[in-house]
């Protein structure tokens, strides 16, 4: 590329800045909105609270090793240390954590975002050095925004939110050899692809065509075993977690890959062709300017390998290369529509920047004019004004649901709010969130590794005593400290109120049918105190009563009265 001119030194700077700011600020105004986790994000959030904290405490044996998530979980965990270390007061480490999730988990939101925009600064500024293009480097920043499903998750925790890091350094990576050509590639060079690559299947396997870099574009068989060799020890060595339960860990890769179905469930087909080619149409019809770029750049790619293969060894590797992106890409796509979820065709819409690079070499290097390339700038000039335009409205219509939702949920917490601190609480929901953090608690228990979940008990125990929590998904009764004993609730001279995620029968009928499991009769009449108008929750006052067994009354029907 050649160098732009007139553009002194203050604007190049100020203009790299403005896309990582404006993550920044997205990922900051999404957080606000959001306001607590607890409230409507406990998947994956809590698991990841549960991990970090995990990892915080020196247990790296962690149960949750799907993703496998090891760069979150120990983010997870250096912040919860780093919180602790400024606040150092109260029952402790764990107590604190687990008295003050959602504030924990905010910083890590925080320093997730703080990590992006330092990447995608740093991005910036390494393209601009390699290309001399500041329209090319901001390109390249927008890596991370071009995912239609960013901002669902801007404001959350999930390992999806760092999954533009390995493809960033990728990036950075490939427009810095694609000018040099693959026989210039240093033993540094593989260690660094290999550690790309082991650092991106460590976030999560969604990011498997990773393995195309150093199988493809490595030169000889000798680097390309030894690239291979080092990706794969990278990321052993990275998703240590996974590492020391290797075999549990095996079996969970080999049942996603048979099994046609979501976590390794449904046919063992591998795949199911006719929702493969739905779920493909769909990926295709949802991002139709992306597809566009995709087929150009194809088309570029093919004219390159065919038409430089003896003649340009540089051009050839160049096509070469973007072959390379381009397959990533297809792979990306056919993963995702083998068990679809709009979060799985993330990291293929994230090579986007990168294809946008490589058809901007292809068309200026065979038209070298400069009109050319100043209707290539205008292009991406455009492309950067059209992009911040749809974000806008993306931001808009999405931050809007959530206030919503997160409006209607603080309605129920204010009132929670106002029940009295010593009473019995019953939490009855299987939903993503509740306007009691014990629930969201109650989900990072779950996925506590067997040796600590007495550890946990202990503190929550003492920090929500009387708390009950009804899964109507599951069916569990879950208590921390002693199990639901309607006697033990009447003899406490406490208040009883009953939280529903939805004010109807039926759930009220299976939570007072579980808790009447293995119990003395008891009879309850309830009290509707308040429900929702906008997402339907209640909290009942209830009062138990404990009635005659039919020994004694001699009636073996007796129910539980409504």
């Amino acid at each position: 590329m050649k160098k732009q001119r007139h553009l002194p030194d203050g604007l190049k700077n100020t203009l790299l800045l403005l896309i990582p700011l404006f993550y920044l600020a997205a990922g900051l105004y999404f957080r606000l909105i959001l306001d607590d986790p607890s409230l409507r994000s406990v998947d994956p959030d809590y698991v990841y609270f549960c991990t970090g904290l995990n990892m915080a405490e020196g247990h790296f044996k962690v149960a949750h090793i799907d993703h496998p998530g090891t760069p979150l979980q120990v983010i997870t965990a250096l912040v919860f240390r780093l919180v602790w270390w400024f606040r150092g007061e109260g029952g402790g480490f764990t107590g604190d954590v687990l008295q003050n999730p959602d504030l924990y988990l905010k910083m890590v939101n925080l320093a997730i975002n703080l990590i992006l925009f330092g990447a995608l600064l740093w991005a910036g500024k390494a393209v601009y050095r390699k290309t001399r293009s500041v329209a090319m480097a901001m390109v390249i920043q927008t890596i991370p925004l071009l995912p239609f499903i960013l901002y669902e998750i801007i404001g959350r925790i999930s390992p999806e939110q760092i999954l533009a890091l390995p493809i960033i350094a990728l990036t950075v990576f490939l427009i810095a050899k694609n000018q040099a050509g693959r026989e210039s590639f240093t033993t540094r060079d593989v260690l660094i692809l290999a550690l790309i690559t082991g650092f991106g299947l460590s976030i999560k396997l969604t990011l498997l065509p990773l393995l195309l870099f150093p199988l493809v574009i490595v030169p000889g068989w000798k680097k390309k075993s030894a690239a291979l060799a080092l990706s794969i020890l990278f990321f052993l060595l990275l998703a240590f977690p996974a590492t020391l339960q290797l075999e549990r860990f095996w079996h969970w890769i080999r049942d996603l890959f048979l099994y046609s179905g979501q976590y390794g469930s449904g046919e063992k087909n591998v795949v199911d062709l006719t929702q493969l080619r739905q779920n493909f149409a769909q990926m295709v019809g949802l991002q139709p300017h992306f597809t566009v770029v995709f087929v150009l750049t194809a088309a570029a790619s093919l004219f390159g390998l065919f038409r430089y293969r003896r003649s340009d060894p540089l051009k050839y590797d160049q096509a070469l290369m973007t072959a390379t992106v381009l397959a990533a890409v297809l792979l990306h796509a056919l993963m995702a529509g083998k068990q679809y979820a709009p979060r799985y065709i993330m990291p293929a819409m994230m090579y986007g920047p990168l294809l946008i690079f490589f058809l901007y070499e292809f068309i200026s290097g065979h038209l070298p004019m400069k009109a050319v390339r100043g209707a290539l700038t205008l292009a991406m000039a455009v492309f950067l004004f059209w992009l911040t335009t749809t974000q806008a409205g993306v931001i808009r219509y999405t931050s809007e649901a959530f206030q919503a939702q997160i409006k209607a949920r603080k309605m129920t917490r204010e009132h929670a709010a106002t029940l009295e601190p010593a009473s019995l609480r019953i939490i009855a929901t299987g939903d993503y969130g509740s306007p009691f953090p014990e629930y969201a608690l109650q989900f990072f228990t779950a996925w506590a590794p067997q040796s600590l979940k007495s550890h946990y008990h202990e503190h929550l125990s003492r920090l929500y005593p009387g708390t009950t929590l009804y899964n109507p998904l599951d069916g569990q009764l879950v208590t921390w400290g002693e199990p639901f004993d309607p006697a033990v609730f009447i003899t406490s001279g406490k208040q009883v109120y009953l939280y529903l995620e939805k004010n109807n029968g039926e759930l009220y009928d299976r939570t007072l049918a579980k808790l009447s499991e293995n119990k003395a009769p008891f009879s309850v009449e309830k009290e509707l105190l308040f429900e929702n108008p906008v997402n339907g929750e209640a909290i009942y006052r209830l009062r138990i009563a404990m009635e005659p067994s039919p020994a004694e009354t001699g009636n073996l029907n007796t129910s539980i009265p409504q």
